[in-house]
């Protein structure tokens, strides 16, 4: 077959095959197991589609996969490649079971795979997609050389993402030492509404708008999808939409909005995000604004506390409204207290602003070394 592809040329010694020839999908010889059945604990873990490496667990060995570790799972919806080296079970609905039928480097192959751009085609299966690619395959130590290589970057990059879900987890542990839970509330601490500390802002039609490309003049525009905006743990600040007016103020947020969804299955990502720039927002958003008696970090941290899926209203759509947020009682410890978690919480928000610009530039690393492995050039 032809040696281009997506990084231009493959060298001339390596040996390129159709994803057919290379590749089979050995997902029909398995038991999958449905999401249903999915239990918290257990012997064995269920490797799905999701965004996690292990979507659950079973208990019956005998539905372990029937493959030679480690193995390939694609996410036929989500586009998610996983690299498995412990038994494990097939979770239904879009897991594919992927295993070389050439000799293949089964690392070599994950990396490979992970680095294609497959066309995003929403909830549909994209293993169409992956299908039309081609695959290299060149000789076996230098494929052995080249997974070496992105292994030892990829750990750089792994360990920037534990270091940030550490410092998460520690201000958790922070809020939870000074203040309890903020449900049990055992210190015994007063409570005032959300409704009493706070104004709430409904999303609504957005205006004519158009693409952001770092306009000064105007008003953000943002909408449900710009809460996954990526290397942004706290703020909404890069809109993909920008309107140059708007006149229905009582729906304009300013910075310092509490963020999230109030709509749909959305709500059950329970993300949340702090405006960094005045903002309309999309009817599948509501903001929080807190008031002067309350700061904002210590109200955001209480809402990342708070699983939105537990106080949503709606039978068949899942809603978030005013009525279901503003009887929600809210600890309220004394200034110092407040005064001490913010100065914690800003400390760590300056640390973990560095370790995301780190986390930044260990992605850009692994994606250049990919594009120089995959042409030829390491």
């Amino acid at each position: 077959m032809t040696g281009v592809h997506m990084y231009g040329e493959f060298p001339s010694h390596w040996q390129v095959l159709s994803f057919t020839e290379a590749v089979k999908d050995s997902t029909s010889r398995n038991v999958k197991i449905p999401r249903s059945e999915y239990l918290s604990q257990g012997c064995i873990p269920i490797v799905d589609q999701g965004q996690s490496l292990f979507g659950g667990y079973a208990d019956d060995r005998r539905l372990k996969t029937d493959v030679s570790l480690p193995a390939i799972v694609f996410g036929d919806h989500t586009r998610v490649f996983k690299f498995i080296e412990e038994e494990f079970c097939l979770g239904a609905d879009g897991a594919k079971l992927l295993e070389p039928k050439v000799n293949l480097d089964k690392k070599f192959l994950y990396y490979y795979l992970s680095s294609l751009r497959i066309e995003a085609a929403g909830y549909s299966r994209h293993f169409k997609f992956l299908k039309k690619n081609v695959v290299p395959v060149p000789p076996i130590e230098e494929q052995k050389r080249i997974a070496d290589i992105l292994d030892k970057a990829d750990v750089i990059h792994r360990k920037r993402q534990q270091a940030i879900a550490l410092a998460d987890e520690f201000l958790r542990s922070v809020f939870l030492d000074m203040f309890g839970d903020p449900v049990l509330n055992p210190k015994k601490l007063p409570l005032k509404s959300l409704e009493s500390i706070s104004t709430f802002v409904a999303g609504s039609a957005l205006p004519n708008t158009e693409e952001y490309d770092g306009q000064d003049e105007g008003v953000a525009a943002f909408k449900v999808g710009d809460m996954n905006a990526l290397g942004n743990e706290y703020y909404l600040v890069r809109p993909r939409k920008w309107a140059k007016t708007y006149k229905k103020a009582n729906a304009l947020v300013p910075e310092g909005t509490i963020v999230f969804p109030k709509r749909g299955g959305a709500i059950g990502t329970n993300k949340k995000r702090i405006t960094k720039v005045s903002a309309v927002l999309d009817p599948n958003l509501m903001g929080v604004i807190p008031g002067e008696s309350i700061p904002l970090e210590y109200l955001y941290f209480w809402f990342q506390l708070l699983d939105l899926k537990t106080i949503s209203s709606g039978s068949s759509v899942p809603q978030l409204n005013k009525k279901d947020l503003a009887p929600l009682k809210v600890v309220i410890p004394p200034k110092p207290d407040l005064d001490r978690f913010v100065e914690i919480s800003r400390t760590l928000r300056g640390s973990k602003a560095m370790q995301n610009s780190a986390l930044e530039m260990a992605g850009d690393l692994f994606q250049s070394l990919s594009q120089k492995a995959f042409s030829g050039e390491l």
